[in-house]
């Protein structure tokens, strides 16, 4: 027998009692459900593509596209990235050693073979590099299988929103002079809504009440925990930037190599011209006095009765959706400073759901209640209206 053989009964045993009771078409029947179930959570480590990425030159990427614009180019910074991180993966390929090879081999027979099988897997030649640096990292063959029907489900999901891009752009012919109404009253044009909420925000930066956001959970995330924080992240940045009197944003413990700050940029930011925040290495505990702080926390036991715009409130920049660890309170309890959570209970019915709210409905309700609004008001516009009910109001 030879090696080829021996890696295809090899991956035959090993998917064995994974596909042996599903059948091809009820895969790709169930993949939503998989989508949206915690089974489908993924189990990746502090991705090596990650790491990866922290040595590229962004700003440098940014100039090379500019100057190609110049010369009658169309270049997407996106792409450029994306280059750039499958000629690192290939380097590192390359550089592999022979157990590592080896493995690589069996993990690219597995894929093969559900390929050959009819599971809604990519397709070999749709593989990346990137791809199967990833597949590597993935500490189980089930957890294997459900990265390939995440990059099958992300493959068609691109698929679908770039023609209702395409679509969207169409009807946007005929309705060019689209308009904004602002929470003050004012119409702004679509396309000066974006300069009116940088103004606000650059005015907030210096005369406007500081909001932290503690970046030192890189080490208690996974992969997919970064893609979820980094989009609150920059919902949050939205949320305030559309507000008339916006929070300064300041980012704490953001290091050279914070991976999350890195996984906001490469997601979000490449087409940001401004993004109006402060970052700094240093902790908040050394920008501001310790009677200041107060950790934002729905574990903490002490309850918020009212906004103080003397206080600066922190928000821990982590998402947590399987474990749910309760980071806030033993942090600032060790760190010596307050430590609250909303006053929900006071406020409203909690029906369904947990109370781990998101970072930009945080900053919606902060956002409400520093104007001078009622928290009442300010949860009826920040949360689902199926997670709560006012009291004595019956469904």
């Amino acid at each position: 027998m030879n090696y080829s053989d021996l890696c295809t009964m090899f991956t035959r045993n090993l998917f064995c009692r994974l596909v042996s009771n599903i059948d091809p078409l009820t895969v790709r029947v169930l993949l939503p459900t998989l989508h949206k179930s915690k089974y489908y959570y993924a189990t990746l480590n502090k991705s090596v593509i990650t790491d990866l990425s922290l040595d590229i030159d962004l700003n440098g990427l940014k100039d090379e596209q500019m100057r190609r614009v110049k010369l009658g180019e169309t270049v997407n910074i996106h792409k450029l990235v994306n280059d750039t991180l499958e000629q690192k993966c290939s380097a590192m390929i390359n550089q592999f050693d022979a157990d590592h090879r080896r493995t690589l081999k069996i993990i690219q027979f597995e894929h093969s073979f559900l390929y050959a099988e009819g599971y809604a897997v990519p397709s070999p030649e749709n593989m990346t590099n990137r791809n199967w640096i990833e597949a590597m990292t993935c500490p189980s063959k089930d957890d294997r299988f459900l990265y390939y029907l995440y990059i099958d489900h992300k493959a068609n999901l691109k698929t679908r929103t770039m023609l209702q891009g395409k679509k969207k752009a169409r009807d946007q012919l005929t309705h060019s002079d689209l308009e904004l109404e602002t929470d003050k009253g004012f119409i702004l044009h679509q396309e000066k809504a974006s300069s009116w909420g940088n103004h606000c925000l650059a005015s907030a930066m210096t005369h406007g009440i500081p909001l932290v956001f503690d970046m030192e959970f890189d080490d208690s995330m996974t992969s997919k925990d970064f893609g979820h924080a980094a989009q609150q992240l920059w919902y949050a940045y939205l949320t305030n930037r559309a507000h008339r009197d916006p929070f300064h944003f300041i980012f704490t413990g953001r290091n050279r190599k914070n991976v999350l700050y890195r996984t906001l940029e490469l997601r979000h930011l490449l087409s940001c011209q401004h993004f109006l925040v402060s970052e700094t290495e240093n902790s908040y505990l050394d920008l501001f006095d310790r009677s200041q702080l107060v950790y934002l926390s729905s574990h903490s036991k002490h309850v918020l009765k009212r906004f103080d715009p003397s206080h600066v409130y922190i928000l821990g920049a982590y998402s947590d959706p399987k474990n749910r660890k309760q980071f806030g309170p033993p942090k600032a309890s060790e760190q010596g400073i307050k430590c609250f959570k909303l006053p929900i209970d006071e406020h409203v019915k909690w029906i369904q759901g947990n109370k781990d709210l998101l970072l930009q409905t945080m900053v919606k309700i902060l956002l409400s209640v520093k104007g001078g609004g009622e928290w009442t008001d300010a949860f009826d516009g920040a949360l689902r209206s199926g997670n709560f009910r006012h009291y004595g109001k019956d469904r």
